[in-house]
């Protein structure tokens, strides 16, 4: 059921000692509206006396609302203080996760640097192989070459030194001791050796 209401309405802030006790809890003043029970008059004539009628004032400040507000800014205070030791919680696993990250991280660095190291061995390892091998390639080709040389000595010295055939029946001229295949020989024997054109004194047949 809706009620008329008469008479002006004002708003003005009152002050601690004139607020209700369940407003006196507050902190600061609390907005009043104000309704008067006076009817609406005309202008008295002048000379003439106003009349006085008591004022009635009516809180509307809803002290109940304002004590419930308090209630909810309590009631945040509590659910922020209950809330702390859950971020506290929330923070000392994000610190355990990124511990374990960083050791899983040093882990895989420690292996990886271990790999490497052995790695390096093996390529310096390897090195020392090669230049092993070099050295004794290049004894070998020493080798070979000294081989070569006495081969071919060897084939210089089984050759007869005019038709350079390696004959089956060599004759060897005394005494200075040149050889020279019996082919070679017999058309150009004479006093003296083809060679060294020393005096012949003798003739040795050799195989």
């Amino acid at each position: 059921m809706r009620s008329a209401i008469h008479g002006p309405v004002r708003v003005r802030n009152l002050p601690r000692s004139e607020a209700s006790p369940a407003m006196a809890s507050a902190n600061s003043s609390r907005t009043v509206i104000i309704i008067s029970d006076e009817t609406d008059k005309q202008p008295l004539a002048r000379g003439t006396q106003r009349s006085q009628r008591k004022r009635t004032f009516t809180d509307y400040s809803y002290p109940t609302y304002d004590g419930l507000s308090d209630d909810l800014v309590s009631s945040d205070a509590l659910e922020s203080e209950m809330e702390r030791p859950l971020k506290k919680q929330k923070i000392s696993n994000l610190d355990t996760v990124l511990e374990t990250a960083n050791q899983e991280i040093h882990t895989i660095f420690e292996a990886e640097r271990g790999k490497r190291r052995k790695l390096e061995e093996e390529v310096q390892t390897l090195e020392e192989e090669v230049r092993h091998l070099r050295a004794e390639m290049t004894m070998k080709d020493e080798l070979f070459r000294n081989l070569e040389t006495k081969t071919w000595e060897l084939q210089h010295r089984c050759q007869c030194e005019i038709c350079y055939s390696i004959p089956s029946e060599w004759r060897t001229l005394l005494p200075c001791g040149h050889r020279f295949c019996a082919g070679c020989l017999r058309p150009l024997i004479g006093d003296d050796c083809p060679k060294c054109r020393k005096h012949i004194t003798g003739i040795l047949k050799s195989y």
